[in-house]
């Protein structure tokens, strides 16, 4: 058994704290496993927005562009933003 895999930490929840929590243990090599109820993403937002320092903390991962990459607007009309160079909004 010495190839199988060894979970070291379990992470109960699929959603942004368990996949942040997920990539944070992963970048300093230990090894988890994700559980989560629901078999495929859900259909729907469960938020609309994502406060400036959780884009600051996901620019330290680094994973702030591939988000912003995979995101899309609300539609709502707001004014410019940036962290860190990057733009936002329009």
């Amino acid at each position: 058994m010495s190839d199988a895999f060894q979970t070291q930490v379990l992470i109960a929840g699929a959603g942004p704290i368990g996949m942040t929590a997920a990539i944070e243990l992963a970048r300093r090599g230990i090894a988890c496993r994700i559980v989560d109820p629901l078999v495929e993403p859900p259909q729907y937002a469960k938020a609309v927005g994502v406060q400036p320092r959780t884009l600051e903390v996901f620019e330290g991962m680094p994973v702030l562009r591939r988000i912003l990459d995979a995101s899309c607007s609300c539609g709502a009309r707001s004014s410019t933003s940036t962290v860190s160079g990057y733009r936002l909004s329009k």
